[in-house]
């Protein structure tokens, strides 16, 4: 019999984190398929988690209350340390605000058996507005331009994990992982709280021989917002930039950490100017506190409530492109 743990986390969102464990329900697994479903509460309002106690009263969903948002990473290894303590097989991490197919768990694990070495693999993932809309379909780090490569259609995605197996990264909107690989390699890294904990966890599997693979055959839609700067909060901005610069400084490959810290902090200051210019001052100040953090090795939550050194905001505004061009020319 095969054990699938499923774990859902909730944070001040609970009629999407309903609507979403309603779809799971839906899925159709093979009768030799156990499914046990998890929903988290990482420290909503009382509101909240009263209409998600309602939502799931009389159900065999496991629910899981934390009087504090301790994080992504966090709060999913809590459901991941339970399906491992009962030898679970695999465990599925989903947003709640993905939207599943009936077929998206059969097909997931159908794609991670095929490979021994196989730790985790994803669905192709489009917009919720509109599956015609690529959000994630593959990616590839590039350790040497220090960013990554994402696939813009399904045939490019086949080329870039054939060719490159050990560099490919999947998102962690609904990755399915084997719990052997998570044994072997650790957890979700909660010092980076939320965002980037995906490609970092990918980096270490691929160090410990396992390969990150998209499930070509099942696709989910995704709640997508259209306009970053617009609609994402500055906490977003101040993790994005600290645990980019976290990660890279963790696991470039030596051969291109030349002026690395140079070159992250020219990257950073270069979205800080973006977000200036585009009169968002709040989200420029937090991506300058993210690259301070970052430089610093700080992580844990979002530090939103100090101010940023006055030199990186003058360096910001004076000569961000001008350090970018001169370290494309050397």
């Amino acid at each position: 019999m095969t054990s699938v743990f499923i774990s859902i986390l909730n944070w001040n969102d609970a009629a999407r984190t309903l609507h979403c464990v309603h779809a799971v329900h839906k899925s159709a697994v093979s009768r030799n398929v156990t499914v046990t479903l998890v929903v988290l509460d990482n420290g909503s309002n009382p509101a909240d988690w009263a209409v998600l106690q309602q939502g799931l009263a009389n159900t065999a969903i496991t629910l899981i209350r934390q009087e504090a948002n301790t994080g992504f990473a966090a709060g999913h290894n809590v459901v991941i340390r339970q399906a491992i303590e009962r030898q679970a097989d695999y465990i599925w991490l989903l947003n709640n605000d993905a939207i599943v197919k009936p077929d998206t768990l059969a097909g997931l694990l159908q794609a991670i058996s095929e490979s021994p070495e196989c730790g985790v693999v994803s669905p192709l993932i489009y917009a919720h507005y509109d599956e015609g809309i690529v959000d994630f379909i593959g990616a590839v780090q590039d350790w040497k331009k220090l960013e990554t490569r994402n696939a813009g259609n399904p045939a490019e995605a086949k080329e870039m994990q054939a060719s490159h197996p050990s560099d490919f990264v999947v998102w962690g909107t609904a990755p399915l992982f084997k719990a052997t690989a998570l044994k072997a390699t650790g957890l979700l890294a909660e010092s980076l709280f939320a965002y980037c904990e995906d490609g970092e966890l990918c980096a270490r599997l691929s160090k410990a021989g396992w390969s990150s693979r998209m499930a070509f055959s099942v696709s989910i839609q995704h709640f997508r917002r259209k306009a970053v700067f617009d609609e994402r909060p500055p906490y977003w901005f101040y993790l994005m930039t600290r645990n980019s610069l976290l990660v890279y400084l963790l696991h470039t490959p030596p051969e291109f950490r030349r002026r690395i810290r140079l070159r992250l902090l020219s990257r950073a200051m270069i979205s800080a100017a973006n977000l200036r210019e585009h009169g968002q001052p709040e989200k420029s100040n937090a991506c300058l506190l993210g690259i301070w953090d970052g430089l610093l090795g700080r992580d844990g939550p979002p530090r939103l409530n100090v101010t940023p050194p006055a030199f990186l905001g003058w360096i910001s505004s004076v000569f961000p492109y001008r350090l970018q061009q001169w370290l494309d020319a050397d």
